[in-house]
């Protein structure tokens, strides 16, 4: 089970790689991939495989989102990849 944490803590979170769940945002596993998500399944923000190579959502986002991807930036190298090629990735990988 996930634990509730406040949003402003979830950089600790994903940059461990340990399944949260803040305010609209969350990270848990899917299958061998770390996934973080804002406002559900549909938009996930960062990936990390298993091998710890980072992923980022480089698609244009809303405010709010912004903020979460702020607070939850594991402040590591990441390649960016649109939103849609991110899914894909998830569903190829999980």
């Amino acid at each position: 089970m996930a634990k509730k944490i406040a949003n402003r803590d979830a950089r600790h979170y994903v940059a461990g790689c340990k399944e949260f769940k803040g305010n609209n945002l969350f990270g848990e596993m899917r299958g061998q991939l770390y996934v973080v998500y804002s406002y559900g399944y549909h938009w996930p923000l960062f990936v990390c495989s298993a091998c710890g190579i980072w992923y980022e959502n480089a698609s244009k986002y809303s405010v709010s989102t912004s903020k979460h991807k702020s607070q939850s930036n594991p402040l590591v190298t990441t390649i960016p990849m649109s939103v849609e090629d991110l899914k894909t990735f998830i569903a190829d990988n999980s």
